[in-house]
């Protein structure tokens, strides 16, 4: 088994190309599997093939947005517990709330942090969901 078979696999859900590929470079060169969906429609598809360990997910999307597609994920049994971090550029202390009863685990605004930060972050909920199973 090589070394990415065994890495913790994150699903980066984003519209914004150049962004996710940003997202995606910093994953790789820190040790993770990292997979990207432009939407939240794509993204349900993806997790399936993907198994995520830990979802990257912005809100404003075409097609289905952030808020629809957790939802819908968190209805599937395999994927109720999976860590889910929303990324977004929208600051709005009300659209924290929204989440909160589909049980996310962390809300981060995109502008205010750089990718490795992210990356940090990420690996942090991952270690501490570790400890609760």
């Amino acid at each position: 088994m090589s070394k990415i078979d065994n890495a913790k696999r994150v699903l980066i859900v984003e519209d914004n190309m150049m962004l996710s590929q940003l997202y995606k470079t910093k994953l790789l060169l820190s040790g993770f599997n990292a997979s990207i969906a432009e939407n939240g429609e794509i993204a349900l598809s993806t997790v399936e093939k993907f198994n995520p360990d830990i979802i990257l997910l912005d809100i404003m999307m075409p097609v289905m947005t952030g808020d629809e597609f957790l939802e819908k994920l968190r209805k599937k049994e395999k994927f109720a517990d999976v860590p889910v971090i929303i990324l977004t550029n929208m600051n709005n202390g009300a659209i924290a709330e929204k989440f909160e009863p589909l049980n996310i685990s962390g809300f981060l605004i995109k502008s205010e942090l750089t990718p490795s930060q992210v990356v940090d972050y990420a690996r942090d909920i991952l270690k501490s969901h570790k400890k609760r199973r």
